[in-house]
C-alpha cells in the first residue's frame, strides 16, 4: 500500500496552537489534560488524572510538587502514583497516529516530573518511563527514549534537563538516568523525527515503583510540513433518532472524497457514507453527513480522508452516547440536569451553540450539574477526555 502524504489534524486557533496556514508553516497538536483547548487524542490504560495544586493533590498527605507549579503547566496533568510500599503500578497512553509529509524540524516534546512521595521512595530498580514510537499506523512500536533514575529518600525530584540537553532522535534510542535531588524540577523531554518519517504514533508507558508518582503533561506534536488537507472543525453532535456529521477545511489539494467511519469500540471502523471533497481549493469549504441509524450507547467516528491518487489519512474520533445510554433528564431543564450513569469523576465542559466555554468542572458523584449560571438557551455538553469524549445537546429553560 502507498504511503499517506495528506494529514488531517484537528486545528484550534488558541494558545499555543497554531492555525493551518498556506505553504510550509508550524503545525501542532497537543494535550495538556486540561478541561478545553487539546486536540491530541490519547487512549489510557491505568494512571490517572491529577488535579489541584494543594501538596495533597498527589493524594494521602503525600508531598508533591504541585503547590510549586512543577507537576503540571495548568490545573491537570496525567501520571501514575505507587504509594503501597511494593511492586510496581503501570500506565499505558497511546496517542493518535498522525500523517504528515515527511520534512524536517518535526518532533515530539512532553513535559515529565518524577519525583519520592514519602519515605525510601525512589525511581530505582524497576521504575521507568519509556516514549515509543510507531511509523507504521501502530502495527510496531520502537522504544525511542527511556528514563530511569538511581537513589531513594523524600522529597526528592529526578531532573534529567542536563542529559544530552534531554534530547533524542527517533532511529537512535538512548536511555537517560539521573539521582534523585532535593532540586523541584520538571524536565522537558524531545524526540526529533527524520525527514523519512511520514507518520507517527506515541506510546507512553510509566512504571512506578515502591513510593513514586510519575506525572506527565504537555505532549506536542509539531511538524513544519504542509497539510494538503486542513482540517479546521470535525463534530459530531447528538440529534433524536441520529447523529449530525459536521466538518470544515481551509483548503484542499487533490482531494477526492471523506469517507465517514464509525465504531462500536474505537477500533474497528467501518464506512457509513462517502461525501466527495472539493479537489484543490484555497477557499474554506464545510461538510455534514447524517447517521440516521446510530448504535446504541457509544459511537465512535472518524473521517478517511483519501486525495485522487488514493492516498488517505484519518481525523481526530469523535465520541456521541445515543439510546438509553445518552439519557440526560430532565430536558430540557431549569436548575439541575442530570447525566448518564458512570458519568461520575469525568470532566465536562458546557459550550453555547458559537463554541464559547460557559462552564466546566468534574462531574459530582452524583452526576448532577448545576445550571443555575446559564442564561435560558440551548447548548452543547461535552464528558470525558480524548477519544471517550462525548457531546450531546441539551436546552436551559
Amino acid at each position: 500500500m502507498k504511503k499517506s502524504v495528506c494529514s488531517l489534524i484537528g486545528l484550534v486557533c488558541t494558545g499555543l496552537l497554531l492555525c493551518p496556514l498556506a505553504g510550509f508553516s508550524q503545525y501542532t497538536t497537543k494535550q495538556s489534560f486540561e478541561v478545553a483547548g487539546d486536540t491530541y487524542g490519547y487512549t489510557p490504560t491505568g494512571g490517572q488524572i491529577f488535579t489541584g495544586t494543594s501538596a495533597t493533590a498527589f493524594g494521602g498527605g503525600n508531598p508533591s510538587p504541585a503547590a510549586s507549579a512543577v507537576a503540571s503547566s495548568g490545573a491537570r496533568a496525567y501520571g501514575v502514583q505507587n504509594n503501597t510500599g511494593s511492586g510496581t503500578t503501570v500506565s499505558t497512553l497511546n496517542f493518535q497516529n498522525i500523517n504528515f509529509t515527511g520534512s524536517t524540524n518535526n518532533f515530539l516534546t512532553l513535559r515529565l516530573a518524577v519525583f519520592a512521595t514519602n519515605q525510601n521512595g525512589g525511581l530505582a530498580s524497576t521504575g521507568s518511563v519509556v516514549v515509543s514510537i510507531s511509523t507504521d499506523g501502530g502495527a510496531t512500536f520502537t522504544p525511542t527514549l527511556t528514563v530511569v533514575g538511581t537513589g531513594s529518600g523524600r522529597d526528592i525530584f529526578w531532573d534529567y534537563s542536563a542529559t544530552a540537553a534531554a534530547t533524542v532522535t527517533f532511529g537512535a534510542p538512548q536511555t537517560f538516568s539521573a539521582t534523585g535531588t532535593a532540586a523541584t524540577r520538571y524536565t522537558f523531554l524531545r524526540i526529533n523525527l527524520p525527514a523519512s518519517v511520514t507518520q507517527v504514533q506515541p506510546r507512553i508507558v510509566a512504571t512506578a515503583n515502591d513510593k513514586t508518582a510519575i506525572v506527565l503533561d504537555e505532549v506536542f506534536l509539531s511538524s513544519n510540513s504542509p497539510l494538503p488537507v486542513e482540517l479546521t472543525a470535525f463534530e459530531a453532535l447528538r440529534q433524536t433518532n441520529a447523529v449530525l456529521l459536521k466538518w470544515a477545511t481551509a483548503s484542499e489539494k487533490n482531494n477526492d472524497r471523506f469517507e465517514v467511519e464509525r465504531s462500536a469500540d474505537g477500533q474497528e471502523f467501518r464506512a457509513i457514507g462517502t461525501v466527495a471533497g472539493h479537489g484543490s481549493t484555497t477557499q474554506a469549504q464545510t461538510y455534514a453527513l447524517t447517521d440516521r441509524q446510530p448504535l446504541s450507547g457509544l459511537s465512535y467516528y472518524r473521517l478517511r480522508q483519501v486525495d485522487t491518487e488514493g492516498a488517505f489519512s484519518y481525523s481526530p474520533v469523535r465520541v456521541v452516547a445515543t439510546g438509553a445510554a445518552a439519557a440526560l433528564y430532565p430536558n430540557p431543564a431549569q436548575e439541575d440536569l442530570h447525566l448518564p450513569t458512570g458519568s461520575a469523576g469525568q470532566p465536562y465542559q458546557v459550550l453555547n451553540l458559537l463554541g464559547q466555554l460557559q462552564a466546566h468542572g468534574l462531574v459530582p458523584n452524583n452526576e448532577t450539574i448545576g445550571l443555575g449560571q446559564l442564561r435560558p438557551g440551548s447548548y452543547m455538553l461535552l464528558t470525558g477526555t480524548g477519544i471517550s469524549r462525548t457531546s450531546q445537546r441539551f436546552q436551559r429553560q
